[in-house]
């Protein structure tokens, strides 16, 4: 009987020596009889590559403490984007790229021997890289058509009671929006086209002012040119007078190099008018070759292409010539 009772003491001993613990953060109650390792959960923004955890309470027989690192994995998946180091006082170091692809949550499992037995807490430190992530890096859709673009990803260390807003001017992105709840891009129908870079601002309990998660997506809303206008769209001018006009604002989008425009006149009046055929400037010469008495009105119809297609604005500029007096 006394053999037995030995070897059983043995086996619970050599069970011990091997024992795997959950770790606990700040807000978890571990009971007394556990041997407990907790740490601070923590959370730092893309491009801060380092963060020191605190000192953790330690629940262990009392003795000289060994710590190591046994294993990082980023959400869930072990990972060469980071490497930890690991004082005497169990204080971690974590280490982490500064790519788009380091967000994310990361856990360090921890390694402890005292006494000749070993304790391994799996993901005893928590640390979030902040991020949010759409599928694509770029979005491209048609004038008129619309969208709803979820998010992919959100790496935040709070995961309930967030707030999503666009963060850009919002005469500049009319029409384009965030579900505030999840943070989906929305772009309506009458969204003028362009190129929208996408920037998304989360407010939380944590961090009531919020942060910004920049340049997550690029939107292309394409069109060929369908508005143009001139600011002033009418002058009046002496007949020796020289004159250029202001650059027109075109609404238009080709795809994702932005913007390549080329204009011309659809009648240039026997080559009185020129038109710049890559800002839309119209100019006159100061002869203007006006040889009637009267005055002379010249309605400029511009015609704006691009590789989707090309449109003629009638009556886009209107320039009156007075005779000389």
């Amino acid at each position: 009987m006394k053999t037995f009772n030995r070897l059983l003491l043995l086996l619970s001993v050599a069970t011990l020596s091997g024992a795997t613990f959950s770790a606990c953060d700040d807000d978890d109650k571990i009971p007394a009889t556990n041997p407990s390792l907790c740490y601070s959960v923590g959370e730092i923004a893309l491009g801060t590559t380092t963060y020191t955890s605190i000192i953790p309470s330690v629940s262990l027989p009392a003795g000289d403490r060994e710590y190591s690192i046994q294993q990082i994995t980023l959400n869930g998946n072990p990972t060469d984007q980071a490497s930890a180091t690991i004082d005497p006082q169990g204080r971690i170091t974590l280490t982490v790229g500064s790519t788009s692809d380091c967000v994310g949550h990361y856990a360090v499992s921890v390694r402890i021997a005292v006494n000749g037995e070993e304790f391994l807490y799996n993901d005893a430190l928590r640390v979030t890289v902040t991020g949010l992530r759409f599928k694509e890096e770029t979005v491209s859709i048609k004038h008129l058509e619309g969208l709803t673009l979820p998010l992919q990803e959100v790496y935040l260390a709070q995961t309930a009671a967030n707030r999503f807003s666009l963060d850009a001017p919002a005469d500049r992105y009319a029409h384009i929006s965030i579900n505030p709840a999840d943070g989906s891009l929305i772009v309506d129908p009458a969204a003028e086209a362009g190129v929208y870079p996408i920037s998304i601002k989360v407010v939380n309990n944590s961090t009531p002012s919020g942060y910004v998660f920049r340049n997550l997506t690029t939107l292309y809303i394409t069109s060929k040119p369908y508005a143009l206008s001139y600011t002033p769209a009418e002058v009046s001018l002496k007949a020796d007078e020289a004159h250029q006009s202001q650059r027109p604002t075109l609404h238009a989008a080709t795809d994702e190099q932005g913007e390549e425009v080329e204009f011309s006149l659809v009648d240039d009046f026997g080559g009185r008018f020129r038109i710049d055929a890559r800002t839309g400037v119209i100019s006159l010469d100061r002869d203007n070759h006006l040889v009637n008495q009267q005055a002379a009105t010249f309605r400029l119809q511009v015609r704006a292409t691009n590789n989707l297609g090309t449109t003629a604005f009638p009556e886009a500029y209107v320039i009156t010539i007075n005779p000389r007096k």
